[in-house]
Order: structure tokens, then sequence, then C-alpha cells
């Protein structure tokens, strides 16, 4: 097996290249030149916002959705939980229940918040 040590001797026995003469300064990026559109009145840029705050109200829309749906969801399954609790035999079946229903809202509470951010 061999130690720390040897590990490092090898590792340190590495050549490395080093470029010989001056390093050449690297160039700086061009900056993206304004498109004729863009110069003009002002009206593309405007349609684009536009059709931007068109395309955000709509994932907004969906996004609301779809955490309506999770929330109702949610309801009907915490119905469902109450009712095998009132049907459970005895106080160990009900701590099991309670313990594995603890679970199932933890993980929906997360899935929640998560798409509620």
């Amino acid at each position: 097996m061999s130690s720390r040590k040897d590990k490092v001797g090898a590792q340190q026995n590495r050549s490395v290249q080093i470029p010989k003469g001056r390093l050449k300064p690297l160039k700086p990026k061009p900056k993206p030149s304004a498109s004729p559109a863009a110069a003009g009145n002002g009206s593309a840029s405007k349609i684009k916002g536009d059709e931007a705050i068109r395309l955000v109200e709509e994932l907004r829309k969906k996004l609301h959705k779809e955490l309506l749906d999770i929330l109702e969801a949610e309801q009907k399954k915490e119905g469902e939980r109450e009712e095998a609790l009132k049907k459970a035999p005895n106080d160990e079946e009900h701590k099991k229940l309670e313990k594995a229903f603890g679970i199932e809202r933890a993980k929906a509470s997360e899935r929640i918040i998560k798409m509620s951010e």
C-alpha cells in the first residue's frame, strides 16, 4: 500500500509545461452592436416587451393553476387520511398511520413550497 508521502512525491514529479516568452494579453470581447430596429423609434423593442409580458403572464397563470391542482389533491388526500384514522382499529394502528401521514404531509408541503417559489 502506498503512503501519502509517495503520492505527494508522484504529484510533484509531474511536469507542467509553461510557455516561454512573454504572454499576450487577452483581447476584450466585442460589444454587440445595436440592431437597426432598436435604433429606430423603439417600436420593435416595445413589441418584444409586450410579448414578454404576455408570456410571463401565461406562465404565471399556468403555475397558479398547477398549484391550485396540487392543493386540491392534497385537500382530498387529507380527507382520506382523516377517514383512515377514524377507522383505525387500535391505538397502535392509529400511531402507525399518524407517522405515515406525517411523512406524506411533509413531502406535500415541500412540493407546495417549491411550486410557490
